[in-house]
């Protein structure tokens, strides 16, 4: 088995890294591969650009994007680890899903760019069982208390979800 990682965080010797080595360790112990794509290490630039956006409405893909396509189609498993800001992933990772994630690779309404809002969105991507490992600075009971539980439930799962097809569960 192959697992991607998806890290954001800006430094290796804080405790979202050591929450990522700790979830790695049954994997390595199994002798299952691991790519640990860090999104800071990487210099990976989560804007949005000129290049993204006509991709979107169906121009060539921007360059860089191919390359990450291709380490999430070699995963059978896809962890994202990031900490918790402002109730929801950084805006790296955030960016780096909304860049990678493209429309005639991860997804498709109806048989391309004309049909959105018209026909169904249908996801292209296999079914990767998918886990987001949130790492938050409050109790389990502070998030329930003000609703960030569900609100992040909503952003993250549902929202942020690289294809509908996905198993997606979270940990905070």
């Amino acid at each position: 088995m192959h697992l991607l990682t998806v890290f954001s965080h800006p430094f290796t010797d804080k405790y979202p890294a050591a929450v990522m080595e700790a979830f790695h360790d049954p994997f390595r112990r199994a002798g299952h591969s691991i790519d640990v794509l860090d999104l800071h290490r990487e210099g990976f630039d989560p804007r949005f650009t000129e290049a993204d956006h006509a991709h979107f409405w169906g121009g060539p893909l921007p360059p860089g994007i191919g390359e990450m396509h291709r380490r999430v189609e070699a995963a059978d498993r896809l962890a994202f680890v990031f900490p918790v800001y402002w109730w929801g992933m950084p805006a790296m990772m955030k960016g780096w899903i909304e860049r990678v994630f493209t429309g005639g690779w991860a997804y498709q309404y109806g048989t391309g760019v004309d049909d959105r809002g018209k026909q169904p969105l249908n996801a292209l991507l296999p079914g990767i069982p998918t886990v987001l490992i949130g790492i938050g600075g409050s109790k389990k009971r502070t998030y329930a208390k003000y609703g960030y539980d569900d609100a992040m439930r909503t952003q993250l799962d549902v929202g942020s979800s690289p294809t509908a097809a996905s198993t997606t569960s979270r940990a905070t």
